[in-house]
């Protein structure tokens, strides 16, 4: 309680007499002392940049009064020593004048600018006024220390000095660079009376302070880079400069700035200035070689290539530059420095993009139609296209001036190739090389031109060829493929690969092709394969097994050694073909790609002429130790795992390039390369087991089975049912399954219409099909319909007339591949017989002069002896043209441009013959079998008809023209009411027996449709060849079901009916109606 309380309940008010105050929260006071800090530290800053600048402006304000002073006392000083030489005063005197002038002028020099550019010209004019002897007088002077200050000063001025080539300044950089050839030569001390002792030493002290301290490569180099217009007066003085310097340092006894080393930088900073022959003079040029040496250029490149890889741009102006040498009159080269020149010229090719040499596309399109037949259709080319995919930015042909162009274009000149080969085998000259080192490195050099430069290749063969003379050859001819073979033959590599078995022996090979100590003898069987080859393009048949008359450069048993040597490497190389994709193109190694490319072409070639005309012993291609059976289910497996791409129906079907397919499974590369390896049945059956696989996979969502599953595709339903015509089978085929496409592999229905309107008798459970296929392809095969010829032998080939390449016939032709490749599809066998030069190119290769007989004899004929003219050839008034007679006209087509104008002569025959088979077997017919073969490759993956060469494709079409076995037909039959031994059984063998093989034909046509029988015997009838009770009936025919391989036979009383009623019906060709 509170006793103190007064009444006042209140609180007393507290009155401040200060005023009010704003209250201040911490936010604002705090940013309010940032602010002051701020403020103070920025007053602080410009403070001290105030003191600076001023220091600054003071500083360059002082430096720009000294300079006017130093410049002052240069012009004062400069002006009493031009008066102290004027009044001829002691050379004592002048020199010390000379000394003092100099210090000064090198204090100028310091800071660089045109005004000090210009006192230093006027200071080095003086100095080369010949009569004066200005530069030498302090070296004559008696104090020897003045001299030595002298030679630190020039050191120091040629230290200072810039060549900037600017053009705005050319006075200035002649200037420096006459004053440089003064210091440098020799006239410049002999005659002032300077002993030879002290000159060589103050040239060489100048020179290596050239060399090391100014670069005068580089700056060298750098002219040329920068200036495109050459200003001649200082190309001409650098060049001067640089002889001199080039003079001190190799000619000079006991001085060397840098021996070996200076030498490469020369050609790196040199020459690998582009176009730089064409820039100097050919005297400047041939002297600055001749200095240094030739020799030691050559090595010194040899060198810096196998340190480094060289950059696009280098490596143009290093060729350039070895052609310019190899090419000028005033440069001679001995054996030895010819054998380094190879050297050199194998090194940069190998390190060449192969875009510097793709020229443009038009003169390529022309040199291409030329080199045609040489390569394989497009899916043939092993070309890898990854490794070309990122080149878009690389340095190209396109990118050369027209200069530059015309140098590089010697390398495939007849004149500058012949003084190599001619070099190279000069054995009467010293330092010479072996026979053995010269063909490997001729090798290599044309193995180069040809991968570099592949629309000059027919041009670089037939200067091997025909044109080139081997001297002093040991066979006493030109023949350049015997001493190939004979020098492959003696090799390391042959002899090992002739130990070896060949299954076990592919990764010894290919341990062989990696080492780079072998890459000689690689290039030496490249240009054996590669030469061999084209010889062959245009020898015939009669001239290959003819090696009495020298057509064929080996005989009939080096033949048979090489195949053996080629079979072994190139299923080395496709076996281990995973093993091989690597990047050989700095490893030292032959390049792989191109290796292989030859090697197989002409293993191929040859193994179709053994086809055409046999001349190797049974079974010689085989790879003997294979297991053929594991090869087979191993291949048909990799197949499957590839899957088939999901394809428009009017696209062929596309197949990896030979290389890729190789990388990705070798036993489908050896399938697609070289296939006869394996026996043709084993082929066979791989076949039919991708197409088994293929329809799986076309049914196989359908179906809903295992893959292991055997599925009876015959009770699939149809994609489409068709009616035909019996009088229209082609068009009314042509109407309803053109359109089809890749769908026509599925099943078709095919209903038949007679002459009369009537629907024919008979449900299509595949027989109607197999009828269908073969009339339709005995109606459009038939000559007189207009879509394909004859030979004299009576084969198949397109029409070549230009009726035949419009539009609408190519239709026609793109069906039929259609309907062929059905047959091959479901295995039925069609009655043609087509020409090997037209299913050649169905299979993507090229055809040749031994294709030409089948086609037109008169014309082989005809250009053999052309061939074999003694004559001048001129006289027979050829040209390169040739007339394409069609129905409605005829017209006359150049073989080359311009070519009707252009005569066929002795040096060009070869040319000519080839030119004009190529264009008969390859280019008439070239659109016709393209379409033909896209319906084809819609239908049958192109990989798959690889497997075979035109004859085995034959085979597979039509069936093996071999007569009809009957006991293999018993053996393969089965009976349905009937039991083998029944009288009524053994009659109708004994009928079969009797009857003749036509007749034999007839019936097999009878009950399975075609008249050959299956490629792998009876036991290929798919079902099986079956004879059904038909009833006891002597009245009945015999009648069949081709679907499903059935002959219905009625019980007759006895064998002269039997025989009768049967050879009735099979001779009948009728339809289902005949029942």
């Amino acid at each position: 309680m509170n006793f103190n309380f007064e009444g006042n309940y209140k609180a007393k008010r507290n009155i401040n007499l200060g005023g009010v105050r704003a209250q201040e929260d911490k936010k604002r006071l705090l940013e309010k002392a940032q602010r002051e800090r701020k403020a103070r530290e920025a007053e602080r800053l410009r403070n001290k940049t105030a003191t600076k600048i001023q220091a600054f402006y003071r500083g360059r304000q002082e430096a720009s009064r000294n300079r006017t002073a130093l410049r002052q006392d240069f012009e004062g000083s400069f002006s009493k020593l031009q008066q102290l030489l004027q009044e001829q005063c002691t050379p004592d005197d002048i020199a010390q004048s000379e000394v003092q002038t100099l210090r000064l002028l090198l204090g100028l020099m310091k800071e660089d600018g045109p005004n000090t550019r210009h006192v230093v010209t006027q200071f080095l004019e003086w100095l080369l006024i010949p009569h004066n002897n200005a530069i030498v007088l302090p070296w004559l002077s008696d104090d020897e220390e003045l001299g030595d200050i002298w030679e630190w000063q020039i050191r120091l001025l040629l230290s200072r000095m810039t060549l900037t080539f600017d053009k705005s300044a050319p006075v200035d950089n002649l200037t420096r660079l006459h004053f440089m050839q003064l210091l440098l030569s020799k006239e410049t001390y002999s005659t002032k009376g300077i002993s030879t002792e002290v000159a060589d030493s103050i040239r060489q002290s100048v020179a290596k302070h050239l060399l090391i301290r100014k670069n005068i490569y580089n700056t060298i180099h750098t002219y040329f880079s920068e200036h495109d217009q050459d200003e001649m007066e200082q190309i001409e003085a650098l060049v001067g400069l640089l002889i001199n310097i080039l003079k001190i340092e190799y000619q000079t006894p006991g001085f060397s700035t840098g021996g070996e080393d200076m030498t490469r930088t020369f050609v790196m900073q040199i020459l690998t200035i582009r176009s730089l022959a064409q820039r100097i003079s050919p005297h400047h040029y041939a002297s600055v070689l001749q200095v240094i040496g030739i020799e030691r250029v050559l090595r010194a490149i040899l060198e810096v290539g196998q340190e480094q890889s060289l950059e696009p741009t280098k490596l143009i102006g290093l060729l350039e530059n070895m052609i310019s040498m190899k090419s000028s009159a005033k440069l001679t080269l001995s054996s030895k420095d010819m054998i380094c020149f190879a050297q050199v010229l194998v090194l940069i090719l190998q390190q060449s993009s192969p875009h510097f040499f793709v020229e443009s596309e038009e003169t390529n399109e022309t040199q291409m139609i030329e080199n045609e037949s040489d390569e394989s259709d497009e899916e043939d080319r092993d070309i890898d296209m990854d490794a070309q995919d990122n080149k878009g930015d690389e340095f190209k042909w396109k990118d050369l001036d027209t200069n530059e162009q015309k140098c590089l274009s010697e390398l495939h000149d007849e004149a500058f190739l012949t003084d190599i080969v001619n070099s190279l085998f000069s054995h009467d000259q010293p330092n010479g090389i072996d026979r053995h080192t010269a063909i490997t490195l001729l090798s290599e050099i044309f193995n180069l031109l040809i991968i570099r430069w592949p629309m000059y290749k027919i041009k670089i063969f037939g200067l091997l060829l025909y044109n080139l003379t081997i001297p002093d050859s040991t066979t006493g001819t030109h023949n350049f493929v015997q001493e190939l073979w004979s020098v492959w033959k003696s090799g390391t590599v042959s002899q090992e690969i002739g130990k070896l078995p060949l299954a076990s022996s592919s990764s010894r090979i290919v341990s062989y092709i990696l080492n780079p100590v072998y890459r000689g003898e690689w290039n030496i069987l490249m240009m054996l394969c590669e030469l061999y080859h084209r010889s062959l393009v245009t020898i015939g048949d009669d001239e290959f097994f003819n090696s009495q008359e020298g057509k064929n450069p080996l005989d009939t048993q080096e033949i048979l050694d090489l195949s053996l040597d080629l079979k072994s490497i190139t299923f080395a190389l496709f076996w281990n073909a995973s093993l091989l994709d690597v990047d050989t193109s700095n490893t030292g190694t032959v390049d792989l790609n191109a290796l292989r490319s030859s090697v197989t072409r002409l293993i191929q070639h040859l193994h179709a002429r053994d086809s055409r005309r046999p001349f190797c012993p049974p079974d010689f291609w085989f790879i003997v130790g294979l297991d053929i059976a594991t090869f087979r289910e191993t291949a048909i497996a990799d197949e499957f795992s590839m899957g088939t791409e999901v394809q428009d129906n009017r696209t062929p079907r596309k197949a990896p390039s030979k290389l890729r397919m190789a990388r990705i499974s070798p036993h489908l590369g050896i399938l697609n390369n070289i296939p006869f390896v394996l026996p043709f049945e084993d082929r066979v059956e791989v076949f039919r087991m991708f197409i088994r696989n293929d329809r799986r996979s076309l049914y196989g969502g359908m179906m809903q089975v295992p893959d292991d599953a055997d599925i009876d595709f015959s009770f699939l339903p149809p994609v489409a049912r068709v009616t035909i015509r019996r009088d229209h089978v082609f068009e009314d085929g042509f109407t309803h399954l053109y359109g089809l496409g890749a769908d026509l592999r599925r099943k078709i229905a095919i209903s038949f219409v007679d002459e009369f309107g009537l629907l024919e008798a008979g449900v299509d459970g595949g027989g109607v099909f197999k009828e269908f296929l073969t009339t339709l392809a005995r109606q459009a095969f038939d000559v007189n319909y207009g879509l394909f010829m004859v030979t004299e032998d009576q084969l198949l080939y397109p029409n070549s007339s230009k009726y035949a390449r419009e539009t609408a016939q190519l239709a026609y032709f793109e069906f039929l591949g259609l309907i062929i490749g059905k047959a091959l599809y479901e295995g039925i066998l069609v009655e043609v017989a087509f020409a090997g030069f037209f299913l050649s190119k169905c299979l993507g290769k090229m055809n040749y002069l031994d294709d030409l007989p089948s086609l037109d004899y008169e014309l082989y004929k005809g250009l053999i002896n052309l061939k074999n003219y003694d004559g001048n050839v001129e006289d027979l008034c050829l040209d390169f043209s040739i007339t394409d007679n069609n129905v409605e006209s005829s017209e006359i087509i150049d073989l080359i441009p311009n070519g009707r104008n252009v005569p066929v002569t002795n040096e060009n025959r070869i040319r000519y013959i080839y030119l004009v088979a190529n264009y008969r077997l390859n280019i008439q017919i070239g659109r016709q079998c393209k379409a033909f073969f896209r319906g084809l490759s819609t239908i049958i993956d192109p990989k798959w008809i690889r497997m075979f060469n035109q004859k085995e494709l034959q085979v597979l079409l039509g069936g093996a023209s071999i007569p009809i076995d009957i006991e293999d037909l018993r053996a393969n039959t089965v009976y349905s009411g009937y039991t083998e031994d029944e009288d009524i059984i053994e009659n109708f063998w004994t009928v079969l027996r009797e009857i003749d093989n036509e007749q034999r034909s007839k019936f097999v046509k009878f009950v399975t449709s075609c008249s050959r029988p299956p490629l792998l015997g009876f036991k290929g009838l798919n079902p099986q060849f079956c004879i059904r009770n038909a009833g006891g009936f002597d009245s009945r025919l015999p009648t069949s079901s081709t679907c499903v391989n059935l002959l219905k036979l009625p019980r007759y009383s006895n064998l002269d009916i039997l025989k009768q009623k049967l050879l009735y019906a099979i001779n009948a060709e009728a339809g289902f109606d005949l029942s």
